[in-house]
């Protein structure tokens, strides 16, 4: 991600986390219109660009934790199914 346009690697994070734009935007750099202005053409700051891309990467670890941690409780909950052959 760290080569990648910033406005990519924000759409991309966007739709893999289901954030929000303008919650993203609050979060990464305390700027609600942070994606709308980038999608609008305008440029960011390379202390911006910085910034964000230091959120989405300390973010990303968090929600790859918490689905791992989901699909464990849920594989725990699941009743275990006797093997065929036992």
């Amino acid at each position: 991600m760290a080569h990648e346009p910033i406005l990519i690697a924000i759409e991309s994070f966007l739709a893999e986390t289901g954030m929000g734009v303008s919650y993203f935007g609050e979060k990464s750099v305390r700027n609600s219109k942070l994606v709308r202005r980038l999608r609008s053409g305008r440029p960011i700051q390379s202390d911006t660009e910085v910034r964000v891309r230091a959120f989405m990467t300390d973010e990303m670890a968090k929600w790859k934790a918490a689905k791992r941690l989901l699909r464990k409780s849920r594989d725990a909950d699941l009743p275990q199914v006797a093997s065929a052959h036992s």
